[in-house]
């Protein structure tokens, strides 16, 4: 069976769950043989993947509606998948079973809570599953043919279209809940951060020149300066004007006391 035939039977398939389907174009999805079509209502993309020109795989990919997450969820084997350093949750039963790898690391805090974690441990027990984040999409892998040699894959029947319904809604369910949990806690984290970085930027720039509320501050003084000098400036005057005005006063006479009364018998 040729890679060709395999595509054709592998395309009727996927058809037989979501319909009639249409061809992505390579530039847009390089990396393999892509078609998009619509299950219940949502848009969902199914990929052949190909090494060494042989057919080794599918993926079946969901939108995580543009949320910028990058980050690869797999099976924990015994040996041989540590060439990447991996994130740990903090979740003992979960890091037992997956490996995740994010950048930045915040990522798998963001998207992989505690809910999806517990979520990933009941429903993918019988999945050997391998996800990762690519042009803004969430994949996950299914080998054709598990643990055996790549040129004995096209010889295998296509998925069971109960199989592949199964890898369909957990797809589907997973992106979800990665874009739902990235916007109630990686916002959250990016906006704590956009503050620390502005308001020590703030306070650099508000030292530079005055803001708003240093020039009311500024303008206030200067009206109570100004209040007060002209509250001195009046007194000044009214002080002047008070000292040169004549004060009433008795002249003394010659024979007469200063304040005394006239009597009776002086001249008048």
């Amino acid at each position: 069976m040729h890679a060709t035939s395999y595509e054709q039977q592998f395309r009727t398939r996927v058809e037989e769950l979501i319909g009639p389907t249409r061809r992505v174009p390579a530039d847009k999805m390089p990396d393999g043989r892509w078609v998009v079509g619509l299950y219940r209502a949502t848009p969902v993309w199914f990929g052949l993947r190909y090494g060494s020109g042989r057919l080794v795989g599918y993926w079946v990919a969901a939108s995580l509606k543009e949320r910028p997450i990058a980050c690869t969820i797999s099976r924990r084997r015994r040996s041989g998948d540590d060439t990447l350093p991996a994130v740990p949750t903090g979740d003992r039963a979960f890091d037992k079973q997956y490996r995740v790898c994010a950048t930045p690391p915040e990522v798998v805090e963001a998207v992989l809570n505690e809910d999806t974690r517990r979520w990933m441990l009941m429903v993918l027990g019988e999945i050997a599953p391998h996800f990762e984040t690519a042009d803004g999409m969430l994949r996950m892998y299914c080998g054709l043919v598990e643990g055996r040699a790549a040129q004995d894959a096209p010889q295998q029947p296509v998925p069971a279209l109960t199989a592949l319904t199964r890898r369909v809604e957990v797809t589907l369910s997973l992106a979800e809940r990665m874009a739902s949990a990235f916007d109630q806690s990686y916002h959250a984290l990016v906006r704590a951060q956009r503050r620390r970085v502005e308001v020590p930027a703030a306070t650099n720039a508000g030292a530079g020149k005055p803001t708003g509320r240093r020039i009311r501050v500024v303008l206030t003084v200067l009206l109570v300066v100004l209040v007060l000098v002209v509250l001195v400036l009046a007194g000044v005057v009214l002080a002047g004007v008070v000292s040169r005005s004549p004060a009433p006063s008795w002249r003394a006479q010659p024979g007469r006391g200063v304040g005394r009364r006239p009597a009776r018998g002086d001249a008048a």
